[in-house]
């Protein structure tokens, strides 16, 4: 009687240049109809060869973030940021969603585009945070829940792979002319601020 569901999202390859939308989608595995579709609004330059969309794979929220599925979107045109409440000029995207409606929950806004895939990790007593890595090099660690950023670190250099972790250790490769090595980087995690703690604890990544 458990349900299996699926979590998928597209890009625009070969389109037409200028502003449209995308579509984030959850399918009734066994079924194949469809639960929910959110669109968000991407745009391309007429100079622009890069695909934007969603690139990257998504995270399925596990744990106390087993409510919430996690998509990074790229090229966000204007109408795109309205939608997930950024100000400014976000090129990127990484944005939660609740499973069962495809309902926003936060949307963290990002300087440049990105491919790189966001990665969950937990502690023992099941809180959740999402890395994720934009293309100007720089590394987030955010709150899965609130998506509070509970520190950051830039690698001074392009990203375009995705992130391996393993325990409390992440592996990040970059790319760039004299630029090109692979990292192992502590992580160092916040607890939510819902949570009581006897002393305020600090976390980034290091």
């Amino acid at each position: 009687d458990r349900e299996l569901n699926l979590y998928t999202a597209n890009m625009l390859a070969n389109r037409k240049k200028g502003n449209d939308q995308i579509q984030i989608r959850r399918y009734d595995a066994l079924s194949g109809k469809e639960a929910w579709c959110t669109d968000v609004g991407v745009t391309k330059g007429k100079k622009d060869k890069a695909d934007v969309g969603a690139k990257a794979s998504p995270v399925i929220g596990q744990q106390k973030l087993k409510d919430l599925v996690y998509f990074t979107v790229t090229g966000l045109s204007e109408e795109g940021r309205v939608k997930l409440n950024l100000s400014g000029d976000e090129k990127s995207a990484l944005i939660a969603l609740n499973k069962d409606s495809g309902k926003v929950v936060w949307a963290m806004g990002m300087e440049s585009r990105t491919e790189s895939s966001p990665v969950a990790v937990y502690d023992k007593d099941g809180n959740g945070w999402i890395i994720q890595c934009a293309q100007d090099g720089n590394i987030y660690l955010l709150e899965g829940l609130t998506g509070r950023k509970t520190g950051s670190l830039n690698m001074e250099a392009e990203i375009i792979a995705s992130p391996a972790v393993y325990n409390d250790t992440m592996v990040i490769g970059t790319t760039g002319k004299g630029t090109s090595f692979i990292y192992g980087i502590e992580i160092q995690t916040m607890k939510p601020q819902d949570e009581p703690e006897a002393e305020e604890e600090q976390g980034e990544a290091d």
